[in-house]
């Protein structure tokens, strides 16, 4: 993948709370690659508290709202 599919595959992986797993050679990985599987906020918005999975929240014009609460009463969002 390129690596802004790259970054948009992780960050959904993230507001879903899936296990965050690697599945490339770990000592041949690019520093973009990297980059984003070390991404410490996208980790903490994954490994939030409440445990709770995002949510589509719309689709309007081939753009979709991803919202997924955490804790502290803060929300995430991806586009």
């Amino acid at each position: 993948m390129t690596e802004n599919e790259d970054r948009a595959h992780f960050a959904m992986w993230c507001m879903l709370a899936a296990p965050l797993m690697a599945g490339n050679d770990l000592k041949n990985m690019s520093p973009q690659t990297h980059a984003i599987l070390t991404n410490a906020d996208a980790i903490a918005v994954s490994q939030d508290a409440l445990g709770i999975q995002g949510l589509k929240y719309k689709s309007e014009d081939g753009l979709e709202t991803w919202l997924k609460p955490l804790s502290g009463g803060d929300w995430a969002v991806a586009f």
